[in-house]
């Protein structure tokens, strides 16, 4: 196959708008022009009823699609017995994740759009298990809004941005 900056559609573009700076990096490595290439960051604006509140975080969470490429079934089968993860989303791994059984992991459901950010201020912090190379997911920019620390898979398009920006932790 072509190199992507090849393709007719990318030659004729004025403009590649990126949504982070790990796809920004990732489109310049495939080779594409810096002078056409734009960042423009997804971004969070509604301010949650609960931003500044301060609660008692003691349990983990999880928010997002439940499939294979999000790595939450292999997340949860290795969950510390000691600690809770709550999983809140949607998708073809659900059942699966369900008859697990693994001690500490509950599954709630999904976790209706705007009311993300109030319940992210509410627990320790996010585990973002993702093995693919996400663009600029939206769950992430809750969390900082939210102020709840992330804790992302190393290798991760979100594990990049929380060590650029500081806003939590990585692990393998």
């Amino acid at each position: 196959s072509r190199p992507v900056a090849k393709r007719p559609l990318v030659e004729h573009a004025d403009a590649v708008v990126t949504l982070s700076t790990t796809a920004f990096d990732l489109a310049e490595e495939f080779g594409l022009p810096l002078r056409k290439l734009r960042l423009l960051p997804n971004f969070v604006v509604k301010q949650d009823k609960t931003a500044g509140q301060v609660f008692a975080r003691r349990d983990w969470l999880y928010v997002g699609r439940l499939s294979e490429d999000k790595g939450i079934l292999e997340l949860a089968r290795h969950w510390p017995t000691t600690e809770i993860l709550d999983v809140y989303g949607d998708g073809p791994e659900k059942l699966r994740l369900q008859t697990l059984g693994r001690p500490g992991v509950r599954y709630r459901g999904v976790l209706p759009r705007d009311e993300i950010q109030g319940t992210m201020a509410k627990y320790r912090g996010l585990i973002f298990s993702s093995i693919n190379p996400e663009p600029g997911p939206l769950v992430y920019l809750h969390a900082l809004a939210s102020g709840t620390p992330i804790l992302a898979k190393e290798g991760s398009s979100v594990a990049t941005e929380v060590q650029r920006s500081r806003s939590g932790a990585i692990f393998s």
